[in-house]
């Protein structure tokens, strides 16, 4: 094959950049719009998995209530897995919270300083 055959025409490309065709944002601006796309994001999949959790612990709970086999201490062992697992979830999503707030809060002092 000779080289003009093997080589496509690439489009031309419009001269004006990315940068000139969208309207120009601030960087504080851009990284605010990620820290929020970030968050959104965490809330979504952390209620996702509470939703879960929480599907999960009924079905347990029903098969417990249903399993007469299981003694009286397992089922309150379990249960109190269960509540501990919910006080270290909320913890978890305290702590994520407080850092997405804090991130805001820094931004707010880099676009007030500008």
């Amino acid at each position: 094959m000779n080289e003009k055959t093997t080589n496509k025409r690439k489009p031309k490309m419009n001269k004006k950049t990315i940068s000139q065709r969208r309207p120009k944002m601030e960087n504080t601006e851009l990284i605010r719009e990620v820290v929020n796309t970030n968050r959104t994001l965490f809330d979504q999949a952390f209620n996702a998995g509470v939703a879960i959790q929480n599907e999960t612990e009924k079905a347990v709970n029903t098969f417990l209530n249903n399993a007469a086999w299981v003694n009286k201490d397992a089922k309150n062992y379990i249960s109190s897995l269960s509540d501990v697992y919910k006080q270290e979830r909320d913890k978890l999503k305290g702590l994520v919270d407080e850092g997405f707030n804090n991130a805001n809060r820094l931004l707010e002092g880099q676009n007030s300083s500008h």
